[in-house]
């Protein structure tokens, strides 16, 4: 956890899998507030945009901003196996990713992260998850925009985040 102005690494003590634990030095409860310490998994809820990286064989970068869900601990983001970000994150098994908002101090925040992922295609787990990440963005998955993703929708790309490697920050 970073307090106000500070940046922090993910391999300080008295962190929990979710952020630090309550009563460790920088810790706290739920969310980010005034108090401008964050939880990062209230934070990564919370948010809706997540930057997702991913490398193809050459080493060339591919950054695209997606919708997701963070369950478990693991980053869920649906796409279509066709897509550069699935290509890439089935040849590498590895991604990384950022979530961020704010403009100007005091209201910065930010998470983020890197781990291991795999491109998960079985049809019924694609599609429970396709649901589960859409419902954060649609009042209604009967939407014409949510049933068109949701067929478009063939794999998802599963995250887990190795826990030394996040880093949050607010400004």
């Amino acid at each position: 956890s970073a307090g106000a102005g500070r940046a922090s690494g993910g391999a300080q003590g008295g962190r929990g899998p979710d952020g630090p634990r309550a009563g460790a030095a920088g810790g706290g409860g739920g969310g980010w507030t005034a108090v401008r310490r964050l939880n990062r998994g209230a934070f990564l809820r919370s948010e809706k945009v997540l930057r997702l990286a991913t490398a193809d064989a050459s080493g060339n970068i591919h950054v695209a901003p997606v919708w997701y869900r963070y369950s478990g601990g693991r980053i869920l983001i649906g796409t279509a196996s066709g897509s550069k970000k699935a290509r890439n994150a089935a040849a590498s098994g590895r991604a990384s990713f950022c979530v961020d908002v704010g403009v100007n101090s005091p209201d910065i925040a930010g998470v983020y992260g890197r781990g291991p992922a795999r491109v998960v295609t079985d049809p019924r787990a694609v599609r429970r998850a396709a649901r589960s990440i859409l419902s954060r963005y649609f009042e209604s998955l009967d939407a014409p925009a949510a049933v068109e993703l949701l067929e478009e929708t063939d794999c998802i790309i599963e995250i887990d985040p190795d826990p030394r490697a996040y880093a949050t920050w607010t400004y």
